[in-house]
């Protein structure tokens, strides 16, 4: 696989982070999802969730509510987020349009920005635009997402058509993109390009609806970096493999070699309830592909809100993903993997835990008296082959 190269951009621009570098020659990059969509969402305590997904190895988090007072929820959270912190312009959008009568275009066009302005006051590092979406794109791929496996699955733009439909207006977000973009470079906020008409079914990838709506992100792209901003490129869900590649060397292409983003991705659509291993695959896929950052899939994707547990089991599951393909591409030359092979061999368990991806996972899994002494484990007992000696 010829390696695919990306520009870097940099996300995080308030003082008490530390700012992650995403594309280029930089690891991929994880990132958590999480929100409220209801009343019974409003119980969780988003504070120790982000804690908790940040300590499972998280590099970022994105807000996805469109529920409850977010602004001031919004505000708190970043005072306590020690990683990137990322929204979905769309939504919050979406309940300020829905909250007023008599919509004019000027005043959506005023609330788009507005609502833009807030969250840079608040403190957001990196947010999410769908800009791509418009009436043009709408009809020219008509044909081609009715052939679809599933249509559509993208909730904001489900938000995005309802709001054109009923106001007659293309895509505010569309309209108003280069205002937006130089707002989000003079804050130092990175854009992310959404894909509305991302494949939501392996069958889906890279029809031409899809590839009519990268072809626009191409154009976006432009925009955002004549005024000299930041922007990474979302677009890819459900991919086999072959597919995750060709999506990768076609947008960097296309988006002027932005770093690609991806939303799990899975590589089969029948993992309901595993879909989080079906995703740690896809991420293995996606990191040999170039792909600079995704989206954890849990294992209730498709299906219902994931709780705490959830999330971090998803992280972990990517995290490995991302290590297997690390260790395709330097082959046999990872020290860490032969350290711990070493570990192994030495019955040194303390030492094994030092080196897993998950250390408290091992020492939890095993006896303490099993953890202090190097005792053999319990599968083998006496008959350990790892005290014979040849």
């Amino acid at each position: 696989m010829n390696k695919i190269h990306s520009r870097t951009i940099t996300i995080g621009r308030r003082k008490n982070i530390k700012p992650i570098l995403v594309g280029g020659n930089n690891p991929l990059r994880i990132v958590v999802p999480f929100g409220s969509s209801g009343p019974e969402d409003l119980n969780v305590n988003l504070n120790a969730f982000i804690k908790a997904v940040t300590e499972a190895g998280a590099d970022a988090v994105q807000e996805l509510s469109t529920f409850g007072e977010l602004g001031k929820t919004r505000t708190d959270l970043l005072k306590e987020t020690k990683i990137p912190y990322g929204t979905v312009l769309t939504f919050e959008l979406f309940m300020r349009w829905s909250k007023e009568r008599n919509l004019s275009k000027e005043k959506i066009d005023y609330l788009t920005l507005k609502v833009l302005e807030e969250q840079i006051e608040q403190g957001i590092d990196y947010t999410t635009v769908h800009a791509s979406l418009t009436h043009d794109l709408i009809e020219k791929t008509a044909r081609s997402r009715s052939k679809r496996a599933i249509p559509g699955a993208s909730r904001a733009a489900g938000m995005l058509v309802r709001l054109m439909k009923s106001a007659g207006i293309d895509n505010p977000l569309n309209s108003n993109f280069e205002k937006i973009a130089r707002m989000c470079h003079d804050a130092k906020v990175a854009i992310s390009l959404g894909a509305p008409f991302r494949s939501a079914a392996i069958f889906d990838t890279l029809d031409a609806a899809h590839l009519a709506e990268i072809k626009h992100q191409g154009y976006l792209t432009s925009i955002v970096h004549e005024v000299g901003g930041e922007v990474m490129i979302e677009g890819l869900g459900h991919a086999v493999p072959s597919d995750i590649e060709k999506y990768s060397r076609l947008v960097t292409k296309i988006c002027e070699k932005a770093p690609v983003t991806a939303l799990g991705p899975l590589p089969i659509d029948v993992a309901v309830g595993m879909d989080h291993i079906a995703a740690a695959i896809g991420v293995c896929f996606a990191s040999l592909a170039g792909i600079s950052l995704v989206n954890v899939i849990t294992r209730k994707e498709h299906f219902a809100m994931p709780d705490v547990y959830d999330m971090v089991e998803a992280v972990r599951a990517a995290k490995i993903g991302a290590y297997t393909a690390h260790v395709m591409k330097i082959g046999k030359k990872s020290e860490r993997d032969l350290a711990m092979s070493r570990a192994r061999s030495s019955l040194n368990w303390k030492r094994q835990s030092e080196l897993a991806l998950f250390g408290e996972t091992l020492k939890n899994c095993m006896g303490n008296d099993q953890y202090k002494n190097g005792k053999s484990c319990s599968i083998c007992g006496a008959q350990c082959p790892l005290r014979i000696k040849y």
